[in-house]
């Protein structure tokens, strides 16, 4: 199984992956352009089907988030019919682990993304600005 950082995200610089995993990540990002945009449907019922799940779900597992998120998208985008079975098919938990590593990554993309939005210096500014009266009140 993949290293976990403490907060469960995988362990993964970005200067960690190989060159040769880096122009792997680019062919495959291309041919599943040009094969969705062929047959989205085949496409699909191989994405979900093993063995090509597994080995999409040991490549993904390795990429690090930079690239992993557009790969998912053009899946989602390139094949909107079916684009909920098959990210749930990658996803999905597998004895390797590669399954739980996605999953766990897009959960800290989306943790830091909600964090940033809750934090972001207009709502922290306006909520100074909302207290502050209060504040000056029990002064």
């Amino acid at each position: 199984m993949p290293n976990l950082s403490e907060d469960g995200a995988p362990d993964r610089p970005v200067s960690a992956m190989p060159t040769d995993m880096q122009a792997a990540a680019d062919r495959i990002e291309a041919m599943l352009g040009a094969a969705l945009s062929c047959d989205p449907a085949a496409v699909s019922a191989d994405l979900r089907s093993e063995p090509v799940r597994a080995e999409l779900q040991a490549v993904l597992a390795q990429l690090e988030p930079a690239r992993l998120v557009p790969v998912l998208h053009s899946l989602a985008v390139g094949n909107p019919s079916n684009r909920r079975e098959v990210l749930e098919a990658l996803l999905a938990p597998d004895p390797s682990g590669s399954g739980q590593v996605l999953h766990r990554t897009l959960q800290a993309l989306h943790r830091q993304a909600l964090l940033a939005r809750l934090f972001h210096t207009d709502r922290v500014q306006a909520l100074r600005s909302a207290c502050r009266p209060l504040v000056e009140e029990r002064a």
